[in-house]
């Protein structure tokens, strides 16, 4: 998977393994090439469970909802990583492009620096307030707005026609 000037591929990326975490190597490998993402060596325990703890502090991001906060905190989360200065590369038959980080690092750190730079091309590119939780009480699962007005405020169709159904039985109630 490629960092694209918009940085969509990784944060939804992020998003669906903060939705559905995987337990497994080969899950985390089945989601990462499902995504795209070239998975140079084989996934390991401690890739999940590293992996599983930085999404736990990358969806926090989600839940603030003061820009400045939320953009210190992603600077946070980029000065801990393995996020280096960007270097031109081709290799396993892929076209060229950029990495950034340094070679030979662990799957857990290739995907948090994919994911970090990948949220911070997003805020740049669409606005830091486009990562958010779903704002259907039952649901807490992350989405990422990437349409076109900026508006969403559910992660799936069904968690909004869920809303709907219940303020239109609670108008009904009322009336």
């Amino acid at each position: 998977m490629h960092v694209d000037s918009r940085g969509q591929g990784p944060v939804l990326l992020a998003a669906n393994l903060v939705n559905n975490p995987v337990e497994t190597p080969a899950g985390l490998e089945l989601v990462c090439r499902a995504a795209g993402v070239v998975v140079e060596q084989p996934a390991t325990y401690s890739d999940v469970v590293q992996l599983n703890d930085r999404l736990a502090a990358w969806q926090q991001l989600a839940d603030e909802s003061d820009v400045s906060v939320r953009v210190a905190m992603l600077n946070h989360l980029l000065d801990q990583s393995v996020v280096g200065a960007p270097t031109l590369t081709m290799h396993n038959d892929q076209p060229l492009h950029l990495h950034y980080r340094e070679d030979g690092v662990s799957l857990w750190q290739s995907l948090e620096a994919m994911i970090l730079v990948g949220t911070a091309m997003h805020f740049v590119s669409r606005g830091a307030t486009r990562l958010g939780r779903c704002a259907e009480p039952a649901c807490e699962r992350i989405f990422v707005d990437i349409s076109r007005p900026g508006t969403q405020r559910f992660c799936s169709t069904e968690c909004a026609n869920r809303a709907a159904v219940r303020r239109h039985r609670d108008r009904a109630k009322a009336s």
